[in-house]
């Protein structure tokens, strides 16, 4: 599976195998839309479709060869979403892939402590990796070259 985010700036694979893992890539439409459903019509039409920002989630692993490098490498995954950007999302395979423009987003920092399921403080400080970081982007409603429901 390979997914890129790229910028005018140069890019970042947050698939390479070596410093970030992909755990996981979910987008979610998100639209106010009207429907009309007439008396003896079993087919509802839609009469207005208005699409709003969508949200992906996108959930790594980053490893790296020391603690200043680990917080470099999370600090360059976060400063790719601080202006207009685009992730290009595909399985491989030749499946084709899909283009998301995202907008400026505020990213919070994976947490360094030792509360919860994981240790996250003692694997960022001994073994210098984060095993699971998840974070939303703020998108465009539809991704480039996505059609559109047609209203009436």
């Amino acid at each position: 599976m390979a997914v890129t985010c790229t910028t005018t700036n140069g890019s970042v694979n947050l698939n390479d195998g070596v410093n970030y893992f992909l755990q996981g890539f979910e987008w979610e439409n998100n639209r106010n839309q009207v429907w009309l459903e007439p008396r003896g019509n079993p087919h509802p039409l839609l009469a207005a479709d208005d699409p709003l920002r969508m949200n992906i989630t996108i959930t790594i692993g980053v490893v790296a060869s020391s603690q200043t490098v680990l917080v470099t490498k999370v600090e360059n995954i976060r400063n790719e979403f601080i202006a207009d950007n685009q992730i290009l999302w595909g399985l491989g395979g030749g499946s084709g892939t899909s283009k998301f423009i995202t907008r400026p987003s505020i990213i919070q920092a994976p947490s360094y402590t030792n509360a919860g399921q994981d240790p996250l403080m003692a694997l960022a400080a001994s073994q210098f990796m984060v095993p699971r970081w998840s974070f939303q982007v703020i998108a465009d409603p539809y991704r480039l070259n996505e059609t559109r429901q047609p209203v009436i």
